[in-house]
This record gives C-alpha cells, structure tokens and sequence, in this order.
C-alpha cells in the first residue's frame, strides 16, 4: 500500500477543488503502484468474504493443541510452551 503525502496547500495543488494552475502529483518509488494497491484490496475481500482469518485461528487453536497432546504424551509437556496468536502458528 503506498500514499502520497505533504503539506496541505502543496497537495491541494494537484487536487480538482482549485481555481489556480493544476499541477500533477507523481510517487515513483515503483512507479506503478495501482495493481499492488488492487491486489491488496483484492485479498482483503477474500479474506472477509471467505472468513479466512477464522480458519487460521481455527488452525492454529488445533495445531497448538496438537503440539501440546504430543509434548504431553511424551512426558515433556512441562517443558513445552506454545506462545503467539492462534493465526499465526
């Protein structure tokens, strides 16, 4: 995600609610920053739209209890400490 940012009265020039000269803006640390702006848009829909962060947590809830039953069932679970939020495990 990229932003391009300054002082008020720079920006609004090249802004479309003026009445002076209008200027053109341009950040080019890639130079194309659009599709990666869409692609992130785009991913976020389809984490929301198919409830993706819920299965990670889902995952990770079941992957650390697994990783705790088998320290247990080897007589390490003392020693054993899962830690970090479920999603990412």
């Amino acid at each position: 995600v990229a932003a391009l940012a300054g002082r008020r009265e720079l920006m609004e020039l090249g802004g479309l609610r003026h009445s002076g000269d209008r200027v053109f803006l341009l950040s080019t640390t890639h130079g194309a920053e659009t599709h990666a702006l869409a692609a992130a848009m785009a991913v976020q829909s389809t984490y929301v739209e198919e409830g993706v962060t819920a299965r990670l947590h889902a995952l990770g809830d079941r992957l650390a209890a697994g990783v705790r039953e088998a320290a247990a069932s080897m007589g390490v679970g003392d020693h054993v400490v899962v830690r970090g939020r479920a999603s990412n495990l």
